[in-house]
């Protein structure tokens, strides 16, 4: 596998990293770096909503992206509804009727795999939010890159290349983006699946031009084996989490005094 501007090969997705509960004024937060990509993704909670936006059996989910930088574009609204879409497919509507669930995901650096990264971070924000859910998600794109000049490379010519970087998204034939379910519903069939590696595909996003069936099927499965270890890192990250969270406070010593003779 030939070796990319940033060092990587091609299958081999950058360093992340997150924090959790870094806002105090929301339900729940939480910020998720991807490399240089990088966002803050605040829950607020089942909570009021007006009488207009109710819905009887169930929750409303409103979800507010904003650039680092400038004004809300179409293509951010387009963001905000595929991220509401994922949010809606995982999260047990059912539970809160009549209530309003709020996203807010604010950009804080810009290097590719935006979406992705804005997905994983919504769901760890969701989690610290204690909104319940059929499971985890998590989401991871790849691009196909040409090594001949751009609309002469043909399918041989072509290679995938798993987490993208802004540069080879700029210069990229097309981009996958694929957004996965670990397990289902039933906690004993989720964690079998989850052992196994097997993670449900519940978003698939295409952009750019033209590509093949293979080059897409190739690029769902190297998502799909990729995304188990952002499932491993949520997995801690939550387990972490609660372990500080429950740690037990420790008994105050109160001195006896002395006893006169």
């Amino acid at each position: 596998m030939a070796n990319r501007q940033d060092g990587r090969m091609d299958n081999q997705m950058r360093m992340f990293r997150c924090e959790l509960g870094l806002l105090s004024r929301s339900d729940g937060s939480a910020r998720f770096e991807l490399g240089c990509s990088s966002v803050i993704v605040s829950v607020l909670g089942p909570g009021d909503v007006k009488a207009s936006k109710q819905v009887v059996d169930s929750a409303t989910v409103q979800v507010l992206y904003r650039p680092s930088s400038g004004v809300t574009t179409p293509e951010h609204m387009v963001t905000e509804t595929t991220l509401r879409r994922v949010i809606e497919s995982h999260v047990l509507l059912a539970l809160h009727p009549r209530t309003a669930i709020t996203v807010v995901v604010q950009v804080c650096g810009e290097d590719g795999s935006l979406l992705a990264c804005a997905i994983n971070g919504t769901c760890l924000a969701l989690i610290d939010a204690g909104v319940p859910m059929r499971s985890f998600f998590a989401s991871i794109g790849c691009a196909v890159l040409a090594e001949g000049a751009p609309g002469k490379a043909t399918e041989g010519e072509r290679r995938l290349v798993l987490d993208p970087s802004a540069a080879e998204e700029v210069g990229a034939v097309a981009t996958f983006q694929f957004s996965f379910a670990s397990g289902g519903g039933d906690a004993a069939a989720a964690a079998a699946a989850a052992n196994r590696g097997e993670h449900g595909v519940v978003m698939a996003e295409t952009f750019g031009g033209p590509f093949s069936e293979a080059e897409y099927f190739a690029g769902a499965a190297g998502c799909a084996s990729a995304v188990d270890a952002i499932f491993t890192f949520i997995r801690r990250t939550v387990e972490g989490r609660h372990a500080k969270l429950l740690l037990p406070t420790p008994a105050k010593v109160v001195p006896v005094a002395e006893t006169s003779q």
